[in-house]
């Protein structure tokens, strides 16, 4: 489907002058969790072996090192952008730069000038994943903070199409569900930005655009078994829009690689699988809406616990008295 649609000739591109291979690796049955599955992929251990099975799990507890390690260790500088199970930052060499997954303990980075988009970035998955509204991706707020940013970091093109989306937005509320790839093309700036005025030995840049409108948008692309109905004039084309900014990426990327002719390009995507249905589930859910009241319920008060980033809709928190634990 990507190679025939003529919107994604960078996908295309990219893909047909790559070595393409295909690799399995079964972690655990059940859910497929990517901050599982990632840390498998950069130490190249499965599961049992690096120990890493929840989000701010005690990094203490980690086992194996990942692969930016190994060229740090070479004496060789790297750029660490959103990797899944990569905080806390490290020092990450002479002109490196490091900055941790959305799933971070704190809004720490190197260069500490991006705390404050990491900070944005936390604030962001702290809140509701499946509840999309005028404050999601950006606000007043936000748009001052893509502002601060140094110069090298989110380009002008960028924040013309962020007007645009809010225009659109303006005139059918429905251009909203576009907001979440947003997140995507701002970072995507500021790693190349950064990338691109420093000397990188070894860099990653993660995405998870793609997974989140899969999750939230699922029929907008399946219907009762027809592929790509997005065409249904009652829907945005989220799909195609958040396809279309990985293709812009890979438009970058495929330029970098010209000027470079020694840049080695990995593209990972993992954990694919089909739909699942799921024909007893009754339409209603219920959810967690305070972590307060809900801890008081079971006699916990505020300086018992304190809350811990989780995928959404899950929340966790770390019961500091072992006693207290259920």
């Amino acid at each position: 489907f990507l190679r025939k649609n003529k919107n994604f000739r960078n996908i295309k591109n990219f893909f047909d002058k790559s070595s393409n291979y295909t690799t399995h690796c079964v972690d655990k049955v059940g859910m497929l969790d990517p901050w599982v599955i990632w840390p498998t992929i950069h130490r190249g251990v499965d599961y049992k072996k690096h120990n890493i099975k929840n989000l701010g799990q005690d990094v203490s507890t980690f086992r194996g090192k990942p692969i930016w390690d190994v060229f740090l260790d070479n004496g060789s500088n790297i750029g660490i952008f959103g990797s899944l199970q990569s905080w806390p930052p490290k020092f990450p060499g002479d002109n490196g730069f490091y900055i941790p997954d959305t799933f971070a303990q704190n809004e720490k980075c190197i260069p500490e000038s991006l705390n404050s988009f990491q900070k944005f970035n936390l604030q962001q998955v702290s809140k509701n994943g499946k509840v999309i509204s005028k404050n999601s991706i950006y606000n007043v707020s936000s748009l001052l903070t893509f502002f601060s940013l140094p110069f090298y970091s989110v380009r002008l093109t960028t924040m013309s199409r962020i007007l645009f989306q809010l225009v659109l937005e303006f005139f059918s509320k429905k251009h909203i569900a576009k907001r979440p790839s947003f997140q995507t093309l701002i970072s995507w700036d500021i790693f190349k930005g950064l990338y691109n005025k420093k000397k990188i030995r070894f860099s990653t840049f993660f995405t998870n655009h793609i997974a989140n409108i899969m999750h939230r948008y699922w029929d907008h692309i399946f219907y009762d078994g027809v592929t790509n109905i997005e065409s249904s004039s009652n829907q945005i084309r989220t799909m195609d829009f958040a396809m279309k900014l990985l293709d812009d990426i890979l438009r970058d990327v495929i330029l970098m690689s010209k000027r470079n002719k020694n840049l080695k390009i990995f593209f990972l995507s993992g954990m694919g699988q089909d739909k699942i249905d799921h024909p007893e589930h009754e339409g209603f859910e219920a959810k967690i809406g305070n972590i307060k009241k809900f801890a008081e319920t079971y006699g916990l008060s505020q300086e018992d616990y304190s809350p811990l980033l989780a995928m959404v809709p899950q929340i966790a928190i770390n019961i500091k008295n072992k006693e207290k634990r259920i």
